[in-house]
């Protein structure tokens, strides 16, 4: 019953999604082992991003349960859609109660999605892209040795910045700012320390955050035998 909802909330969300921008999308390996799932995780820029992250979910036909501010729970529509999805409200006072349902999603080979900097972090706020990261996505990474998916999104501020009350609609979509989206997965051993997991999710975080900034003319303008995100090729 989830699944079906959960999947047609992804259409709707890619249709209006393609309604405000031109998108970008990526593919990755998200495929979940029994007993440790997969943790995806995402920048956050604006509230477009959940646009952007259920569009992902249906192009890789993933349903993972999202950590959503708990707050969106209360908002009369918004809560009940939340709770049909099989979103996880999160908060400092439903700390433990999300991280055990996140931890038993995860146990059971399922998958988790969310946004480790908690809220969306103004530009001066951000290094190298991302805001300060909460740990909660670190120990849940190393109790099982759970595989991280770090989801880069760039542009969705363009078209819903940070204070303001609606989206920019754009009739022609020539006019339309493009939202790209870079990903990379990469492994984390179980009982990994807490603060080495945390520094390599912030540095790859931040890799992909930056390709995903990096519209494709720039990067085919890297030295030669470089790619975009530094690394060398050949």
């Amino acid at each position: 019953m989830r699944t079906g909802f959960f999947r047609l909330c992804c259409l709707l969300a890619s249709v209006l999604l393609r309604l405000l921008a031109n998108v970008e999308l990526p593919d990755v390996d998200v495929r979940n082992r029994r007993g440790r799932g997969v943790l995806i995780v995402a920048n956050h820029r604006s509230v477009v991003d959940i646009l952007v992250g259920l569009t992902l979910f249906g192009r890789w036909r993933v349903t993972p349960r999202m950590l959503v501010k708990a707050g969106y729970f209360a908002v009369p529509g918004v809560g009940l859609l939340l709770k049909s999805m099989g979103a996880i409200p999160a908060s400092r006072d439903t700390a433990r109660e999300a991280m055990r349902a996140a931890s038993r999603t995860l146990a059971e080979g399922g998958s988790v999605a969310l946004a480790p900097e908690g809220r969306i972090p103004s530009a001066t706020d951000r290094t190298e892209g991302v805001g300060e990261l909460r740990t909660g996505v670190g120990r849940l990474a190393s109790e099982f040795g759970t595989p991280i998916v770090a989801i880069g999104i760039a542009n969705t501020d363009e078209v819903w910045p940070l204070g303001v009350r609606r989206p920019r609609v754009r009739v022609r979509r020539a006019s339309r700012p493009t939202v790209r989206v870079a990903a990379a997965r990469f492994d984390v051993d179980a009982g990994a320390d807490l603060a080495l997991v945390m520094t390599r999710l912030r540095a790859v975080l931040s890799q992909v955050v930056h390709r995903a900034e990096t519209p494709p003319a720039a990067a085919d303008r890297q030295p030669a035998g470089q790619r975009a995100d530094g690394s060398r090729h050949g």
